[in-house]
């Protein structure tokens, strides 16, 4: 084996292991498409709407989610 490529080889398994090494310390961020993992019961987020179990809706303003429910609950959605 020649020189040089001993050396690329060793700079190759070099960089591939401070790779791994700054993933593993640093944890994934999320996308910037703002994509998030639904929680393992969507009833339980605060700002959920849920009637009888279902998950219906999600909404910050409490006007918002009751007539969500209301909707719902009539039939409209």
């Amino acid at each position: 084996m020649r020189f040089s490529t001993l050396i690329t080889c060793t700079l190759i398994v070099a960089l591939a292991g401070g790779v791994a090494y700054a993933e593993s310390k640093h944890p994934k961020q999320q996308r910037a498409s703002g994509a998030r993992t639904a929680p393992a019961d969507p009833c339980a987020d605060p700002y959920a709407v849920c009637s009888a179990g279902t998950y219906v809706g999600r909404d910050p303003d409490p006007r918002v989610r009751m007539q969500i429910l209301w909707d719902f609950q009539s039939g409209l959605i």
